[in-house]
């Protein structure tokens, strides 16, 4: 009713053992209006960034590489099938975007594609005369090989060659897996852990505090020598963000980053929310009621670097963005494929020209699309892309062809392309 005498508002944040006049501090204002023959009405405000209590359990502060992460782990997610959900597509890059146990199949590359064996991947069929040798490229791959120097006839590293089809291997043994190394922003840590061989996969898992970052995961022979490595990126699902990429020829669809690109790293800080009891008093009466903040979080860059890992010509392993910090391999000579693949952290360059960017004098313009002739004259926006077992794009995405990369160059978009 109406309230005509004086009052006083007093405050209380030991559960009522205490009153003060003193509001706290998340309490921003407080507003009190009367109208005569009027109930009388207070509004208190709070302010979400000012709070008594600043954690929540245990933790204050929670370092996150972005918040699209669902933390809901996964187990024994297959990632050639999107955990069963489609035909097996093999790749030398996989996406990960939760926690949890992984399994990938032992196979060479993109040499198993929608369930079927996609055997142009691993068996070029280009012939001198079809590729363009005039251009400053200079050579080109009529076989693609494995570790051993071995020509890659079968999609499976580990599977008998008595197989047929889609089930045929080229018989290696496998003994040991190993996180080669990683990349990510303020650590060389990998969140890759307990890498392991079953039967003819590869299996381990991505702990709970994962981080936006690539990871380089090989399996070993029992002479300790890799037999082949597959990148693991721990990023963002780009398919509802693809870049529209129109030619005169095609439309394309791009990431909207360049493979294997690292998110800036976010710091994460979680504020519970307070109590207070609030005691209105007067003369005639009194009333207590009790005044919750909710729970508020907040989020802010800590470093606002991002970086993407580097690609030689035609290899299918990401190299981190600090050429020190690889094995440099001087060569005045043709680079053998098998010491690339034997070799994933080094950078192979020409003594007397310096150029990490592409192998010493073997520049091999088909080894990341089969069968697509590089030329200089010729705008190719509308060849067909096909990966070879080298191309070092998750499935579904492949490198864009020369024609289409210097279009793409002079829009200053280099993304990976859906396939």
């Amino acid at each position: 009713g109406d309230m005509t005498e004086t009052y006083t508002i007093t405050y209380s944040t030991d559960g009522g053992q205490t009153f003060s006049e003193t509001k706290p501090a998340w309490i921003e204002s407080v507003v009190e209006s009367r109208e005569e023959g009027e109930p009388l009405n207070i509004v208190f405000f709070d302010n979400d960034s000012k709070t008594t209590n600043t954690t929540v359990g245990s933790v204050s502060v929670t370092d996150v590489s972005h918040m699209y992460y669902d933390t809901n782990p996964v187990s024994n997610y297959d990632l050639s099938t999107s955990g069963g959900t489609k035909s097996m597509t093999t790749a030398n890059c996989y996406m990960v975007h939760r926690p949890g146990t992984y399994r990938l199949p032992l196979v060479y590359g993109n040499a198993i594609k929608n369930g079927e064996l996609n055997e142009i991947a691993y068996k070029p069929t280009l012939t001198a005369q079809e590729f363009d040798s005039n251009n400053g490229w200079g050579n080109y791959s009529l076989t693609y090989k494995n570790h051993n120097g071995d020509a890659i006839n079968a999609p499976w590293i580990t599977k008998s060659p008595s197989g047929s089809g889609v089930n045929k291997g080229m018989g290696i043994n496998v003994s040991t897996a190993e996180v080669l190394y990683a990349g990510q922003q303020g650590s060389s840590n990998s969140c890759i852990v307990s890498p392991s061989i079953n039967g003819d996969y590869l299996e381990f898992t991505v702990s709970n505090d994962l981080v936006s970052s690539f990871n380089v995961i090989a399996v070993k022979d029992n002479n300790n020598n890799v037999v082949w490595s597959w990148n693991i990126w721990i990023t963002e699902n780009w398919s509802n963000q693809l870049v529209e990429i129109i030619t005169p020829e095609k439309t394309y669809h791009a990431m909207p980053v360049m493979l294997s690109y690292i998110h800036p790293r976010l710091q994460k800080r979680t504020y519970q929310g307070s109590s207070c009891m609030i005691k209105i008093t007067s003369n005639s009466q009194e009333s207590v009621f009790i005044f919750n903040q909710r729970n508020h979080v907040e989020t802010t860059a800590t470093n606002f670097q991002t970086y993407n890992g580097c690609y030689q010509i035609g290899c299918k392993d990401v190299k981190l963005p600090n050429w020190e910090s690889h094995i440099l391999k001087q060569t005045n000579t043709m680079v053998n494929r098998e010491n690339v693949i034997l070799h994933p952290d080094s950078i192979y360059y020409n003594q007397q020209t310096y150029n990490p960017g592409a192998y010493a004098n073997d520049l091999r313009g088909n080894e990341w699309l089969t069968n697509c002739p590089v030329t200089t004259n010729v705008a190719n926006y509308n060849h067909v892309l096909m990966k070879t077992v080298y191309d070092p794009c998750p499935p579904g995405y492949c490198v864009a062809s020369y024609g289409l990369f210097n279009y793409l160059q002079s829009l200053e978009v280099t993304q990976s392309l859906v396939e």
